[in-house]
């Protein structure tokens, strides 16, 4: 993705931060029927945000900047309980 931007104005200086929802796998799981297969995969979206430090305006017409980010892979399980409170099922989310 590429992102161009138009300023106007007397500031030197300009910060950027960029906003977007990233996809989570997520599959639920019955503990009562271990033998059972887990239900069919769907998607989640996550909110994440990418802040890149302030610039010179000067020096970014000079030479364009490349800000690279990465977020580490991500595994996550939520149990599920029934009325009573007992164990019942998993969340599973990649």
């Amino acid at each position: 993705m590429q992102t161009e931007c138009l300023i106007q104005g007397g500031s030197p200086a300009v910060e950027a931060r960029v906003r977007f929802l990233k996809l989570v796998a997520r599959t639920v799981r019955d503990l009562a029927d271990p033998a059972m297969m887990p239900s069919a995969p769907w998607q989640e979206a996550i909110e994440f945000e990418v802040t890149v430090p302030e610039r010179n305006l000067h020096a970014l017409t000079a030479e364009p900047l490349q800000w690279s980010f990465v977020f580490p892979a991500k595994e996550e399980t939520e149990s599920l309980r029934d009325e009573s409170g007992d164990h019942v099922g998993r969340v599973d989310r990649k």
